[in-house]
């Protein structure tokens, strides 16, 4: 059984502001940081755990961030998969309004997993995500990739049930 190599990482709250200071700079720092770790460390797999932005609508810039860093990921020889889960801060329309960069590489898949809008929607299979080596085709792990799922959507399927 082979190894692979996983790195988590979430809440980069890409357009956070405290004070109202800018800190994209700050940002920009971390993700080239964040790609240095991935290449010495050889990861096969970037697992974001939720918030990827600050905000329900996030600036241009940080928009710019999130795809300059995708892209240059997808270079790395080693990354088979990339996978960003929506947090509290990711809305549904934001998440599925990032799909065209799942185009971005041959080499990696990317997904974008979003809130569902009800739970009892059977669509189960959307949170399991199989990694594979994209050039032997082998099966290498699964990721179960549940998002953060709003208190309402919860509460109706807990109201319903009773």
């Amino acid at each position: 059984m082979s190894k692979i190599s996983f790195l988590q990482t979430g809440d980069w709250h890409i357009d956070v502001s405290p004070s109202k200071a800018p800190r994209h700079e700050d940002h920009e720092y971390f993700l080239k940081w964040m790609l240095k770790l991935m290449r010495e460390q050889h990861t096969q797999v970037l697992l974001h755990t939720g918030n990827i932005f600050n905000r329900s609508i996030p600036s241009h810039q940080g928009l710019l961030l999130l795809n300059n860093f995708i892209a240059e990921a997808s270079k790395l020889p080693h990354l088979k998969s990339m996978i960003f889960i929506s947090g509290n801060h990711d809305p549904k329309q934001l998440m599925e309004s990032l799909n065209p960069l799942l185009q971005a590489t041959e080499r990696a898949q990317i997904h974008f997993i979003s809130q569902p809008s009800d739970i009892l929607v059977h669509d189960e299979d959307r949170f399991l995500i199989p990694i594979t080596d994209p050039e032997s085709e082998t099966h290498l792990a699964s990721v179960v990739a549940l998002p953060y799922i709003p208190h309402p959507i919860l509460l109706s399927q807990y109201k319903s049930n009773k």
